[in-house]
């Protein structure tokens, strides 16, 4: 199940900078998905297989003065539960923990420009979006994630997979939006991860059909109308391609860090 989760450690807000506020974001994404264990100088997350968006890692928390140790710390804790050791950072804040991974051998697998925007009270058009909640019905759940799925190249849902996506939804720390075609049939969607301090715009897909027709932007700006009800102060979104990069600079959002992935090379 999602759980909520205040920020840790506590922070003021309003004293935050984007980037620090995308950081902060993240950390509660990850905690509405799992309960966070403490490490020195990382929060490790043991995040469910049947997530929809989330997948196991450490963020940094704290900027210790020797990050050898902690680094350590983490590649031993993942061994005890059995997971891949991963983490991700901003670069722009991350620099020395940077060098202290690449010298224990590890390996950088992802780097996107992340792009933000202040939550603004301004209606935007909402272009026919249909809200995805708790209450859909089976199929169009269904239905959401399958072309997800089979857009990222991965296996149809599981039903755990699509009772956990439900849980989400009801809890609020994922907010779907997707247009339907005119047998009801999802062909777009998007999504909003987590909550205050920074929320997520993510999962932004189109069936390959029906590109280039405009969906995927007015999706965009639908959930961008309605991040305000989260209470966030920034809305994000990692650009994983320059396309990706292109629609969001085209909804106002500008680049303001890199979003890193680092991991742990089996044997290492």
């Amino acid at each position: 199940m999602c759980r909520s989760r205040a920020v840790s450690p506590a922070v003021d807000q309003r004293e935050l900078e984007p980037v620090a506020l995308v950081e902060a974001g993240l950390a509660i994404a990850c905690g509405q998905a799992a309960p966070a264990r403490s490490l020195l100088g990382f929060d490790l997350y043991r995040i469910p297989d049947e997530h929809p968006f989330l997948r196991s890692l450490a963020l940094p928390r704290g900027d210790p003065p020797d990050w050898a140790g902690p680094v350590d710390e983490l590649v031993r804790v993942c061994a005890t539960l059995g997971l891949s050791p991963r983490l991700e950072l901003l670069a722009e804040r991350r620099a020395r923990l940077r060098a202290a991974l690449a010298a224990a051998g590890w390996v950088r697998t992802l780097a996107v420009p992340v792009l933000a925007e202040p939550v603004r009270r301004v209606a935007r058009a909402e272009g026919g979006a249909w809200r995805l909640d708790a209450a859909a019905p089976e199929d169009r759940l269904a239905a959401t994630l399958a072309v997800q799925h089979a857009i990222l190249g991965a296996a149809p849902p599981s039903a755990d997979e699509l009772a956990f996506f439900r849980a989400c939804l009801a809890d609020g720390s994922v907010r779907t939006w997707v247009r339907l075609d005119e047998r009801g049939r999802p062909v777009a969607a998007v999504s909003l991860l987590g909550g205050p301090p920074a929320v997520e715009l993510a999962g932004l897909w189109t069936r390959p059909d029906r590109r280039r027709r405009g969906l995927a932007r007015s999706l965009a700006r639908a959930a961008l109308a309605r991040a305000v009800e989260t209470g966030a102060q920034l809305v994000w979104a990692g650009a994983a391609n320059a396309a990706s990069e292109a629609l969001l600079r085209g909804l106002g959002m500008t680049a303001i860090a890199t979003l890193e992935s680092w991991e742990r090379p089996a044997g290492r």
